[in-house]
């Protein structure tokens, strides 16, 4: 049974039944049942999680069939963002967006800025078009950065000055996933690899000056150093810094379910103990583990 609110802020699911994008199929480890909602409900109940957000996960591409239906059916335990097309009109992008927010019941979009046509970045018209709609409609927008975040903060601060005239708000609240991939090469095994602390103190930066700005304490196997099993001792004063700027209202957990799976079976327990055993330090310790992901995507309170 579920024991605590806690809210998985990150996380993918997909299943064989549904066809996958060409040539966006899964790794064979993680092609089985092994990725399937019913597979992370059974770690989820394991380990005290009471609801978690599905991120689109690209095997699919724009096809968002699958995570809704999975939402259909587990009202209660998940909600869905969905995946932005950014090779869309700004018309027809905002038109996508506003179904499956106000029909299908998105609660968040995601920028993959590698998935932007060539020589564009993610405050193109596109881009820029779908974060007013964000804005207006109440949804944040989650960051990709796979491939670094340094060369994405120009973008993103762009995208952080719009002005939504009809509201006289600044929007949208932007997330960063996965602390930013702060390493040498980002998206690789990080294992031995460097830190980069030019862009970790970019993110640092972009949390003083916008206070519209989250965090991911997502994927701690891809951002630490130290291989699995492991309880990650190089990042808790990294959490600490993230800590004192963000603050804890600021900051959300995630898994990176089932690429935890692929990293090791010890990633999914290691990602939560290692979050719960920080912000167990500090005052705050709810809205890292729930009340922050709460707040963004209007999960429920636990009634467990």
């Amino acid at each position: 049974m579920v024991s605590e609110g806690i809210i998985d802020s990150h996380l993918h699911v997909w299943s064989a039944a549904f066809p996958f994008a060409p040539g966006k199929e899964p790794p064979e480890s993680l092609s089985g049942e092994e990725s399937s909602a019913e597979k992370l409900l059974e770690m989820m109940d394991a380990n005290g999680i009471q609801a978690s957000l599905i991120v689109q996960p690209s095997n699919y591409m724009f096809d968002h069939k699958y995570i809704l239906s999975v939402a259909e059916r587990y009202p209660d335990r998940f909600k869905c963002m969905m995946l932005l097309d950014p090779t869309q009109t700004p018309d027809a992008a905002c038109d996508t967006v506003r179904h499956l927010v106000t029909e299908k019941g998105c609660v968040g979009i995601r920028f993959n800025p590698g998935l932007w046509p060539e020589g564009k970045g993610m405050d193109d018209e596109t881009g820029r078009a779908v974060s007013r709609l964000a804005g207006e409609l109440g949804i944040p927008i989650g960051i990709m950065a796979f491939t670094g975040l340094k060369p994405l903060l120009p973008s993103i601060r762009s995208l952080l000055s719009l002005s939504n005239e009809k509201e006289g708000t600044t929007v949208p609240r932007i997330i960063i996933d996965h602390m930013g991939f702060p390493r040498a090469s980002p998206g690789e095994v990080p294992s031995g690899q460097a830190w980069d602390e030019e862009a970790w103190e970019g993110l640092l930066q972009l949390g003083r000056d916008h206070p519209q700005v989250y965090v991911k304490l997502s994927a701690l196997f891809r951002v630490s150093s130290t291989p699995l099993p492991s309880d990650y001792p190089d990042l808790p004063p990294r959490f600490d810094e993230l800590l004192g700027v963000y603050s804890a209202e600021r900051l959300l957990y995630g898994s990176d379910f089932p690429w935890t799976e692929n990293a090791s079976h010890e990633a999914y327990v290691a990602g939560i103990h290692a979050v719960r055993t920080w912000a167990g330090r500090q005052e705050g310790i709810e809205a890292i583990l729930g009340g922050t992901a709460r707040n963004l995507f209007g999960f429920e309170e636990s009634t467990h």
